[in-house]
């Protein structure tokens, strides 16, 4: 899931290079669904929205999204969850997790060709040298399976996450944001995600955020500009 996702996955996500990929609330379409959470994909690496094969997965998402609400339930008690500091050990674990067509395209936001592993690095390395983001790698029993980040100005700091498509319904991506809640306490905080990113869209407002507003955005993954949703956690 990704959300509110890129930093492959953070985010304000970064509409240009030098910003936080943001999981426009990041790629997990089916994680923790309930009634009630920049950059550019070439063409051959994200599923255009006009094909069969995105509406199989868009119809896949819609079912999977009402199994995931039970799932959650039971797993989020089962399934440990933990935060700590990334490694240069999980970048190869990040990498493979923006190399996923569905989950790149459920993202939106992504980089322009997340193929491109020099360009994920420096990525990366800028993110891990900026004391102004706060990123964390997402373990699940002790697995690796994404990564959160807070990133941005004071008074405009925002949310991003990213959870490999493995992993999607097994509430992590909820557990990793409310432990990333306790971590920053800073209000208010944003984040965003894909009008179309159901799974992420209900991980945020089950954890708290509002949504705001709507706006039109660029998105590689789309090779169009969608509606994305902004969505606010008020103190």
């Amino acid at each position: 899931m990704s959300c509110a996702g890129e930093v492959g996955e953070v985010t304000g996500q970064e509409r240009s290079e030098e910003n936080v990929d943001r999981p426009r609330a990041e790629a997990n379409p089916t994680a923790n669904c309930s009634k009630h959470h920049p950059v550019r994909a070439s063409n051959a690496h994200f599923v255009h929205p006009a094909t069969t094969e995105a509406a199989r997965v868009l119809a896949w998402a819609e079912d999977a999204c009402e199994d995931a609400m039970a799932l959650d339930a039971s797993t989020e008690e089962r399934v440990v969850v933990t935060l700590r500091r990334v490694e240069t050990a999980d970048l190869d674990i990040l990498f493979e997790h923006q190399l996923d067509p569905e989950a790149v395209r459920m993202a939106a936001f992504t980089n322009e060709d997340p193929t491109d592993r020099a360009t994920f690095d420096r990525h990366w390395q800028r993110l891990l040298d900026d004391e102004q983001v706060i990123v964390r790698a997402i373990l699940s029993d002790g697995e690796v399976v994404g990564h959160i980040a807070v990133f941005g100005p004071d008074d405009q700091r925002e949310v991003t996450y990213w959870i490999g498509r493995d992993h999607w319904g097994q509430g992590s991506a909820t557990q990793a944001l409310r432990q990333m809640l306790g971590l920053v306490e800073q209000r208010p905080l944003f984040a965003r995600a894909a009008a179309d990113n159901v799974g992420s869209l209900i991980v945020l407002k089950n954890s708290g955020f509002e949504e705001i507003r709507r706006e039109q955005g660029y998105a590689n993954a789309r090779d169009g500009e969608i509606e994305e949703v902004v969505l606010t956690l008020l103190p």
